[in-house]
């Protein structure tokens, strides 16, 4: 069991001049045995925020981009993977040395500089996973977006029921409307255990199994996903890209064209 020493906090008050650590140690030796102490600070130093300044082709691999990254001293080269990499992005980059977890799956190890394809990469423009960022950034950030109420939870798409689990909810307690999936039907379930920046205080969740093949492929590589309408709170949902853009602009990493949506 893991637990944040922030929400250990709230149970406790430590002396002031107490560290992490030591903290630790006490309920060690009183309470429960605490096996490890990890500072997950320490594992973003050499981490910053680049800015990308241009991108092109890699001159030998067709799925591959290069990158010049500005990180404010300096401009570096590096090979990205990433589909949407564009020009004025800002991105978390990881010098080289910089513990990193490559695709979010990997044990931490540290960043070297490589030669792929030819190119020498002297850096890594991050997903979040790879920095094992937490996704309610990303959720805080839509929320900001599309100007919405705290309160209110996004649905969550899933691509099985087995992935109920990841969320906190039983999946017994559904069994009775599964046989509606996949399809339009959202169902609320309890999701008491399910984090609460992604629950809102509700303690519930909207759960949907879409019947589109290439989203449930999606997900089923990338885990849940949070859905939206594409529009700003109190406003007309957008039915094209173009309708989009006007709402969001260059706040939004990329747009998928499906054409209009009815």
């Amino acid at each position: 069991m893991k637990i944040s020493y922030n929400i250990l906090k709230n149970f406790i008050e430590p002396p002031k001049e107490y560290s992490a650590k030591e903290i630790a140690n006490t309920l060690t030796m009183h309470t429960v045995e605490v096996e490890e102490v990890v500072d997950l600070a320490e594992r973003l130093k050499g981490t910053v925020v680049g800015l990308v300044t241009k991108v092109k082709d890699h001159p030998k691999a067709d799925k591959l981009k290069l990158a010049t990254i500005d990180i404010g001293k300096k401009s570096l080269e590096v090979v990205c993977g990433g589909v949407n990499l564009r020009e004025g992005m800002k991105v978390a980059f990881a010098q080289v040395g910089t513990q990193v977890r490559w695709h979010g799956e990997a044990d931490w190890a540290p960043l070297s500089k490589a030669t792929i394809r030819g190119v020498d990469s002297e850096g890594m423009a991050c997903a979040a996973e790879e920095l094992d960022i937490p996704d309610e950034a990303a959720v805080e950030r839509l929320h900001k977006i599309k100007v919405r109420g705290k309160n209110k939870p996004f649905i969550v798409l899933i691509s099985t029921t087995t992935q109920l689990n990841d969320l906190g909810i039983i999946t017994t307690d559904v069994a009775p409307a599964l046989r509606y999936w996949p399809g339009r039907l959202t169902l609320i379930c309890d999701a008491v255990d399910a984090p609460s920046w992604l629950h809102r205080g509700t303690k519930t969740l909207a759960i949907r199994q879409p019947d589109d093949k290439e989203l449930l492929d999606l997900i089923a590589k990338v885990g849940p996903i949070i859905s939206t309408s594409a529009n700003l709170a109190n406003r007309r949902p957008a039915h094209s890209v173009t309708s989009a853009q006007k709402y969001f602009g260059e706040q939004l990493d990329f747009y998928v064209d499906k054409g209009i949506i009815n």
